[in-house]
């Protein structure tokens, strides 16, 4: 191990040291000391000092004297290696511990085993960039600092180890570089958790540093759960530097007096919260949430067995018919993902106004597709300046002329004034939300109890879409999937919801009996003068597409054809052949012909 590494080690099942009480020294002296503590109270014979040296060795966790969090580097002994790939910077394994204990979130960064003479490199690089562009890096955006920083050490670096000899030594350079922009205006270890696309939310329990990070996992595997644990434990001086850089870019206290903080991470597409004393009596906690880099659809929703195809196919009928929806369910269920696939089945011409506190839905990808979308942003529920309410944005959003509104969240006194406007036929055109609530009754009654919502205008909403966190056959690991669809009607003066799916094998679907003498169909036929016959033929079609679809991207091997770009041109294809009068299997092949031709 060298010198410029500190080294703490741990007795086996002692768990991560308190903060501020790890000792650091060297390891060959602090492992002779608790070699020779053990060896008093057991009894000798030949290899104990042997075999006590390697179980420490193996709970040793280091942390390069720049780093902001202790890594442990050895695997737990026995451990199934159930995936393994490689990120920019760091090396990530999978592990499901031999003693059935929480699955394993194993991640060892580059620079954690760097050479000495490296370590050193790296100290005066980052000694000279907070001397030479210290002042243009707290003036600069984060992406500019980011870029001052690369550039300062990259010239430093040069100067110090010669022009590089070598695409080996241009590589050590060039990543060099990158570790002195982590550690100084980026997030130190955390960035490497962001840089892995896998990765949907980080926590650190308070205090920080005394437990090791959690994360939540969409690996698409069966065998590994949803939320893992990591050998990653913050330092103290890594806990302080991520609140005060959240205070200092989001412009707000973090104190008793106000202990919580909400901030956009904008450049990792990412939201932190955190909370201290006295709220969290035991220290600062903090979580990260990120946010879906590219919004998935319901074919690709399909693909992963979320929802089945005649599920699919009557979302979009309905969107298209311009229903009132709201999806619940629990926190991590999937409800701002579903509502981002159910956007992306809007007619394109058709304008989008959204209102958000936290920037989760996918905008930016909607308007690259040929989407017109505008954003408001309103105030977080945990405060905030210069921000209008979700009230006042959705009253200004009601004067903004013929428009879908998409809520991120119906919690508040915005509710009464949405469903007052959805009653009178003030919002004209279709309304998409999220709540927190599971099944649809329970969230018929939280508008009613507990936002103050009348019955009456609550009725206005077309249909509740549960998406629900399930535990196949009551195992740990929990898959998203929508496990209601129910009509709303008020009969007696009071609520009622009508649920539309059926047991179909295993799975829930809608059925013919199920959605003829539904009240949504029924409005989409007199919204579009035919049959409701016709209406559920042309959810069958829609199903029978989005199948298709899936099957032809599985054959091709071409997955972006049900991501989001891909999605919208074909979704665009199916109407323009449906405006010439096709129908029925005729329109289904037809448009999966033109996929076929699109996308060999």
């Amino acid at each position: 191990m060298n010198q410029k590494t500190a080294v703490e080690t741990r007795p086996p099942g002692a768990g991560p040291a308190p903060v501020g009480t790890a000792t650091r020294v060297r390891n060959a002296a602090r492992l002779a000391s608790l070699t020779a503590a053990f060896e008093e109270q057991l009894p000798s014979g030949k290899g104990v000092k042997r075999r006590l040296y390697d179980t420490l060795s193996r709970s040793r966790r280091v942390r390069p004297a720049f780093a902001d969090a202790w890594i442990t580097l050895d695997a737990p002994a026995g451990a199934e290696v159930l995936a393994e790939y490689r990120l920019p910077g760091a090396d990530v394994k999978i592990l499901d511990p031999a003693d059935g204990s929480a699955t394993l979130y194993w991640i060892v960064p580059d620079e954690y085993a760097l050479k000495v003479a490296d370590l050193t490199l790296l100290r005066e690089a980052m000694d000279r960039v907070r001397r030479q562009v210290g002042k243009q890096v707290r003036a600069a955006a984060l992406q500019d600092s980011r870029r001052f920083v690369v550039d300062a050490s990259l010239e430093f670096l040069r100067g110090s180890v010669g022009a590089p000899d070598g695409a080996a030594e241009h590589q050590r350079i060039h990543a060099l570089a990158a570790v002195v922009a982590r550690y100084t205006v980026g997030l130190g270890v955390l960035e490497h958790l962001l840089e892995d696309p896998r990765v949907t939310d980080i926590y650190s329990d308070a205090p920080c540093g005394a437990q090791p990070l959690y994360l939540s996992l969409n690996l698409g595997d069966a065998r590994v759960s949803d939320r893992l644990t990591t050998n990653i434990a913050f330092a103290p001086q890594g806990v302080a530097a991520l609140v005060t850089r959240a205070r200092l870019e989001a412009g707000r206290p973090f104190s008793q007096a106000r202990p919580y903080l909400e901030h956009d991470l904008k450049e990792y597409g990412a939201r932190l919260t955190v909370i201290g004393p006295p709220v969290s009596p035991e220290g600062v906690a903090a979580a990260i949430r990120r946010h879906s880099s590219f919004p998935l659809t319901l074919g690709q929703l399909v693909a992963a067995g979320a929802l089945g195809p005649m599920t699919a196919g009557l979302l979009s009928v309905m969107v298209e018919g311009q229903c009132s929806l709201l999806i619940g369910g629990a926190r991590g269920a999937g409800k701002t993902t579903l509502l981002g696939a159910l956007m992306l089945e809007m007619d394109p011409s058709k304008r989008i106004l959204t209102i958000e506190d936290t920037l989760e839905l996918p905008v930016e990808a909607m308007r690259a597709s040929g989407y017109r979308v505008q954003s408001l942003r309103v105030r977080s529920s945990l405060g905030g300046e210069g921000e209008m309410t979700a009230e006042e944005a959705l009253k200004l959003c009601l004067r903004l002329g013929e428009s879908a509104i998409v809520m991120g969240e119906v919690r508040g006194e915005e509710a009464q004034t949405l469903y007052e406007a959805m009653r009178t036929g003030a919002a004209s055109s279709a309304v998409l939300g999220t709540i927190h609530g599971s099944p649809a009754s329970a969230v018929c009654a939280r508008a009613v109890h507990d936002l103050g919502v009348s019955p009456e205008s609550f009725a206005a909403t077309d249909a509740i879409v549960i998406a629900g966190l399930v535990r196949p056959g009551g195992a740990r690991r929990q898959v998203r999937r929508v496990t209601e669809v129910a009509e709303v009607a008020i009969e007696s003066g009071a609520l009622k919801t009508r649920n539309l799916l059926r047991t179909v094998g295993a799975a829930l679907e809608p059925t013919e009996a199920s959605l003829e003498p539904s009240a949504v169909v029924l409005k989409i036929a007199a919204a579009w003068g035919v049959a409701p016959a016709e209406v559920v033929k042309e959810i069958k079609a829609r199903s029978e597409f989005k199948l298709r679809l899936v099957a032809l991207a599985q054959a091709l091997g071409k997955p972006d054809l049900l991501a989001a770009r891909g999605s919208c041109e074909l979704n665009a294809e199916y109407a323009r052949l449906r405006e010439t009068g096709l129908r029925g299997p005729s329109l289904v092949q037809a448009a999966v012909d033109f996929a076929r031709r699109r996308w060999s």
